[in-house]
């Protein structure tokens, strides 16, 4: 009988209970492809070269059809030419694209909306369910304001990306996490940890604009935290 691949049992793990660590643990099966595939664009293995790296095969974790013949890591390996174009130097001063400001109004009412319904604040992939917009664009367009104040009608152009915009460890582990959590959960997540360019507050204040008791946000926040120290263990961050 022949041997089963490590990374095959653990995306069929993954896939019966999405368990952030299991994620995490599939990743790190996958670092010597990723490495290999850094030094095939030409590129140096650093920490940044395989945050890139990471964040493709995390993108592969999701998109990836079990229904299909073809094996979990013949599918990341493919994904991972990506990295020929994504490891390019032009690609680390990539302009966000411009915002319009009917986007940007259709966001901030979004926002309205949602939290009027829910009673708290709505997270990135709430809001990009309810606009049908990438998590990508609305994450650009909370970036610039979109969510705290009506936008102006006169929109300035391009906006340059940041420096710091460049991927790192500590940055993707955050990613796989929030992910993986609930609409509330990533509401927590957003407020009190600052992710995704939102201002990070106190517990008592995630509680008032939550509507929830601060008690509840400690213990949601303890899960997170549990989660996040546990993914970083596993790669080794």
């Amino acid at each position: 009988m022949a041997k089963i691949d490590t990374t095959e049992q653990l995306f069929r793990s993954w896939a019966s209970t999405k368990d952030p660590a299991t994620k995490a643990r599939l990743v790190g099966a996958l670092q010597p492809d990723i490495d290999r595939a850094i030094r095939s664009a030409g590129a140096s293995v650093s920490p940044l070269t395989r945050g890139v790296g990471k964040q493709v095969i995390f993108d592969a974790i999701e998109s990836f059809n079990p229904d299909n013949k073809t094996q979990f890591r013949t599918w990341a390996n493919s994904q991972l030419q990506r990295l020929q174009r994504d490891l390019r130097p032009t690609r680390f001063s990539a302009r966000i694209p411009e915002l319009r400001s009917r986007e940007s109004r259709r966001l901030y009412q979004a926002v309205q909306d949602i939290e009027s319904e829910t009673g708290y604040p709505p997270s990135d992939s709430q809001l990009a369910d309810r606009l049908g917009l990438s998590l990508k664009k609305i994450r650009n367009l909370r970036k610039l304001g979109g969510t705290d104040q009506v936008p102006d009608e006169e929109v300035s152009g391009p906006q340059v990306a940041d420096d710091n915009d460049e991927p790192t460890e500590s940055g993707l582990i955050m990613d796989m996490v929030y992910h993986d959590l609930a609409p509330k959960d990533q509401s927590i997540f957003e407020l009190a940890l600052g992710y995704n360019g939102v201002a990070s507050l106190p517990s008592k204040e995630v509680a008032r604009k939550m509507k929830v008791s601060p008690a509840y946000v400690s213990k949601r926040l303890k899960v997170i935290q549990d989660r996040l120290k546990e993914a970083e263990e596993v790669l080794d961050v």
